[in-house]
């Protein structure tokens, strides 16, 4: 139950995320009015002749800073993202990294507006409680709504399931049941999808990354076994150790393009032996 949904790896959802959490935020304070967000939010009161009504002047700008911190560090996951195994605790991780970080910026806005009258880690300390309390909400029913939709999306009983491959220009070059499909190889820019073929090994050669093709291969049931590797599981005969202390997986004899096992790195270790 700690897997991540692959789904949520693309820039799209990010981007969704985004407008969800500052959506929430912006309807909390005006309709719910927390307290603690009161309170802060009157942050300068009587300070400022020219600004009639400071809740008013600080929600806008509040807001702006929420959405622009979560934006870049929204980037930055979007990219990490694309080289790193995730877990819902580490993702949650990153979630609270967020939060702190958005926080720290709306202290600092804060204590200056209220010329210093409380101490800047206190105000960063009570941004981070009402930030969380909110965006708290926001982020477990984006995430709950990407999973469960990998998880309707997902059929790995299903050999006759139509996989599209499309290169890095987005154009579809490949399709083929998920059934003939045995494993992916990548070659630097490109990979290598091998598959059955009335009763041969076959190799069709695509322009793009492992990484981008296997949110595709998850929802299918493949499994990544390797940096290099994504192998479709039914083929799977065992998992093997040679005498170096490696192992391999034996998809059986014809099965790969070179006679050979496909490695398994200890890093998917667990997983690929989840499936079979």
């Amino acid at each position: 139950m700690n897997k991540f949904p692959p789904s949520m790896r693309s820039f799209r959802s990010q981007i969704f995320l985004i407008l969800a959490a500052t959506g929430f935020f912006v309807a909390s304070v005006l309709f719910y009015e927390p307290a603690l967000w009161m309170k802060l939010l009157y942050a300068g009161e009587g300070l400022y002749r020219s600004i009639d009504n400071i809740f008013i002047f600080n929600l806008p700008i509040v807001t702006a800073i929420v959405g622009v911190s979560l934006l870049i560090l929204r980037i930055i996951f979007y990219y990490a993202s694309r080289k790193t195994d995730l877990t819902l605790i580490r993702y949650g991780i990153w979630c609270g990294f967020e939060w702190l970080v958005g926080s720290a910026f709306v202290a600092l806005y804060l204590v200056l507006m209220a010329q210093g009258d409380t101490s800047y880690f206190i105000y960063w300390g009570r941004c981070f409680a009402a930030l969380s309390s909110i965006l708290l909400y926001p982020y477990l029913t984006v995430t709950l709504l990407y999973a469960l939709d990998n998880a309707l999306h997902a059929d790995p009983a299903d050999a006759q399931l139509r996989l599209k491959f499309y290169d890095n220009r987005h154009q579809l070059k490949f399709v083929c049941a998920a059934g003939d499909l045995l494993y992916i190889r990548s070659d630097e820019n490109y990979i290598r999808l091998y598959y059955s073929e009335n009763g041969q090994i076959k190799a069709f050669i695509l322009r793009n990354s492992l990484k981008s093709v296997e949110p595709l291969c998850e929802r299918a049931g493949f499994v990544r076994t390797h940096r290099c590797y994504i192998v479709n599981p039914r083929f799977i005969k065992t998992i093997k150790k040679d005498g170096h202390g490696f192992f391999f997986v034996d998809l059986g004899a014809g099965q790969t393009k070179d006679g050979e096992g496909i490695p398994v790195s200890k890093k998917y270790y667990d997983a690929v032996a989840a499936v079979l």
